[in-house]
């Protein structure tokens, strides 16, 4: 990990210099071995520190104020396991009461941690049910400020799933995505996830119904509660489905939109 200033002077172009720095003792061993820090990407945590993962499993805290430089972080702990692949880096959120750091890391499940505002604590808060292989995706948040968290994660096994950040693993919702790529994390803007695949855009958002054209072999979907309507036209008419969850959808050449009747004219 390194702090590095930038300016510029008139028309000469911006230089990098280097401020301070934190680096793991044993770095020469993991660099040969091949599991060097600079795998994952790192994330800012107020009020001055910075956490991040490398591709031993370990979970690196540094005071930004002074990063300590060979093998002196403000703390060191193994959040996950070893593997092949780090998903960028940790995501953190202040929520409503805690302060929580997501890792997801190859070869483990996903874990969420709490900050103490000057420290990690070792054991999770929750831990997913679900394990990545070593080639694993990715995680983003969404929230509206301190409120309505919602992590997302890309799998190994080419789904997308929902979690209540407050909740974690409180799975509130998943679905296919195609193929997906590794250590990709979803982007959210404008009220929409999106999420790059192999050969495809995905984007997810809060509507009350969902357009099928193109996409992934045989989706499947899966609601919690409600009648699933399905149409070929986003006017209508929409007929009820009698389809419970999960419902995998069969291959058609015909455009079709499909949404939940949750009663009371939804």
């Amino acid at each position: 990990m390194r702090c590095t200033a930038r300016r510029s002077r008139g028309i000469h172009p911006p230089f990098h210099r280097l401020q301070d720095y934190a680096t793991p003792s044993n770095w020469q061993s993991l660099s040969g071995s091949d599991l060097d820090l600079g795998s994952g990407g790192p994330v800012l945590i107020p009020p001055h520190y910075v956490a991040g993962m490398g591709k031993d499993g370990d979970m690196y805290l540094a005071d930004i104020n002074n990063m300590g430089g060979v093998g002196n972080f403000t703390q060191v702990f193994a959040a996950e396991t070893q593997g092949d692949a780090v998903g960028k880096s940790p995501v953190y959120w202040q929520g409503p009461v805690l302060q929580y750091i997501f890792a997801l890391h190859s070869n483990s499940p996903t874990k969420a941690f709490e900050f103490t505002g000057t420290n990690i604590i070792t054991t999770p808060l929750g831990t997913s049910s679900f394990t990545q292989d070593d080639r694993c995706g990715g995680l983003s948040l969404s929230a509206n400020g301190t409120a309505d968290g919602v992590l997302w994660e890309i799998g190994s096994d080419s789904n997308l799933r929902a979690y209540d950040a407050v909740n974690f693993p409180k799975l509130l919702w998943s679905g296919s995505v195609g193929t997906y790529v590794k250590m990709t994390c979803p982007t959210i803007a404008n009220g929409k996830v999106y999420v790059g695949t192999a050969g495809t855009l995905g984007v997810w958002g809060l509507t009350n119904y969902l357009y099928m054209q193109t996409g992934v072999i045989n989706p499947v979907l899966t609601w919690a509660t409600g009648s699933l309507l399905e149409a070929t036209n986003l006017a209508g008419p929409w007929v009820t489905n009698s389809a419970v969850s999960p419902y995998t959808m069969a291959p058609t050449n015909a455009q079709m939109f499909y949404r939940l009747s949750l009663g009371s004219g939804q």
